[in-house]
């Protein structure tokens, strides 16, 4: 899907979906196949999916991601906005991450060799990755 101005809502989705959006906001919701999940000026939003691949990045906004199921891999990046990642609290996680002006809050549980792996990298934000219930 793409949108060169104006938002987009996805949901359902047990294929992979690449959403692209040049001026608008991205909202996914109830989907089970790979995501990857881009906007130039605003934010991601990706609630209560069960994929285990998840890419996303924005240029200009904040990326929010709460999954239903442990991931094999999360790739977030914002230049100018907050992360927040949720994450079931079934495994441990290798987390990678990173604000050059933000703070960071990792309360997962934490391993440098779990095959399920989450970076979170934004310029100007703060980053949280959290589990959910």
């Amino acid at each position: 899907m793409r949108s060169d101005d104006g938002s987009v809502t996805a949901k359902g989705f047990a294929e992979p979906l690449e959403v692209r959006s040049a001026d608008g906001a991205v909202r996914v919701g109830d989907t089970t196949g790979p995501l990857e999940l881009h906007t130039d000026d605003a934010s991601v939003r990706a609630l209560g999916v069960a994929s285990r691949s998840v890419r996303v990045s924005t240029q200009d906004g904040s990326v929010t991601l709460e999954l239903g199921v442990v991931p094999d891999l999360v790739e977030s990046r914002s230049d100018d906005g907050s992360i927040s990642i949720g994450l079931p609290r079934d495994t441990s996680y290798r987390i990678e991450t990173g604000s050059d002006d933000g703070s960071v809050d990792v309360s997962v549980p934490r391993d440098e060799g779990s095959a399920h792996v989450v970076t979170a990298h934004t310029q100007d934000g703060s980053v949280t990755v959290r589990n959910v219930d």
